[in-house]
């Protein structure tokens, strides 16, 4: 029989999904783009979103990333 994922396991497991699918984001924005303007950072903001970063997290990234 296999083994049963516990609350954790499941936990673990989603974080995991959730975190490798916002570093293939990032990754594909950074090799998508040429220029840092205003599409490059929607689009990040879409994919932090996605992610469900919440919109109050994504927007503090964003903002700090435009001040950087």
């Amino acid at each position: 029989m296999g083994e049963k994922k516990g609350f954790f396991g499941k936990l673990v497991a989603g974080l995991q999904k959730t975190r490798d699918n916002i570093i293939a984001g990032v990754d594909s924005i950074f090799n998508g783009f040429s220029a840092i303007d205003d599409e490059f950072y929607e689009e990040i903001e879409e994919i932090l979103i996605m992610g469900d970063l919440g919109i109050q997290t994504t927007t503090s990234i964003v903002e700090d990333l435009r001040k950087k």
